[in-house]
């Protein structure tokens, strides 16, 4: 009996130790981000001339929490929110590696964003959401209702060392006219909920989409004769048959009274179409080149 006792007690510092080792791993190694660019999202901002209405209104949108998912879901990041679990994990790694000296950054006290690439600064710049109400000539008791719905976000990417890279912004609005009965004159009112969060979901899609294209670009990363191969595949929805233009290598313009730096898109130089696809590349023939290369950028036609 007393030996089935030691197996157990022996079973169960193996456990620990397993277990221990498990977190350790944790500590310095994250799988879900490794080889992805770390970020930081700050706090939504909001403009101030925006009333306070359209404001409570933006809070049950949640459009903060939708621009996270969204960044998230585009897997481009480690996305961090400031003061976040995550963020504090993260330090807490950076710190453990450069305390062990196999870092560059080894005695550097502030390691709180040590090792982000980007800092996003999100900002709806502007919101409307109204009914308006004007009689059908001839009826009674019929109105024209017109529901207007538009928002513009912003979001302002900064470098590690909180230079603007760039920003990128984008306006979704709709405009529905319907017939409408009441008995009472309608004074005004909301569109549709559902509505309003569409046009903020696909001005958010739309940043994503821009920001994707400027900081992990389709590119050409190797050419084989007229066979050119992208970092583009099935799991960016791609397909065969699927046609790309190709611009040589974007340039940067320094604005000489501000000081900020814009990426420049560069000349066309030529066009792809996609003949064979993989999970994450793709080959893709050369159908007119006026000096494709190696690194060029590509956009879908």
């Amino acid at each position: 009996m007393r030996g089935h006792y030691n197996r157990i007690e022996i079973f169960y510092s193996w456990a620990r130790v397993a277990i221990t080792a498990f977190l350790i791993g944790l500590l310095f190694f994250n799988p879900a981000s490794a080889n992805k660019p770390k970020a930081s999202l700050a706090p939504l901002q909001i403009e101030t001339s925006i009333p306070k209405s359209d404001k409570a209104l933006l809070s049950r949108i949640d459009v903060a929490k939708r621009l996270r998912e969204a960044l998230v879901d585009s897997g481009m990041f480690a996305l961090y929110s400031r003061d976040s679990a995550e963020l504090k994990g993260s330090i807490q790694r950076e710190k453990s590696i450069a305390e062990s000296g196999l870092a560059k950054n080894a005695g550097d006290t502030d390691y709180r964003y040590s090792l982000v690439s980007y800092f996003f600064s999100p900002k709806v710049t502007t919101f409307s959401a109204h009914s308006r109400f004007s009689p059908v000539p001839f009826t009674e008791g019929l109105y024209d209702r017109t529901d207007v719905g538009a928002i513009s976000i912003a979001l302002s990417v900064m470098g590690a060392d909180g230079e603007i890279l760039f920003e990128e912004t984008s306006e979704s609005k709709f405009r529905i006219k319907y017939e409408y009965e009441s008995k009472v004159a309608p004074k005004g009112g909301r569109p549709q909920f559902s509505r309003l969060e569409k046009i903020t979901d696909n001005a958010i899609h739309n940043i994503v989409n821009a920001l994707d294209s400027r900081v992990n670009p389709i590119t050409i990363y190797d050419r084989h004769g007229d066979t050119v191969l992208i970092n583009r595949g099935k799991n960016n929805g791609f397909d065969t048959g699927d046609r790309l233009l190709v611009f040589s290598t974007p340039k940067e313009w320094t604005n000489p009274s501000t000081g900020q730096t814009r990426q420049m898109t560069g000349r066309q130089v030529g066009e792809v179409k996609i003949s064979r696809i993989y999970e994450d590349s793709s080959e893709a023939k050369v159908l007119t080149d006026n000096g494709i290369e190696v690194n060029f950028v590509l956009k879908i036609k």
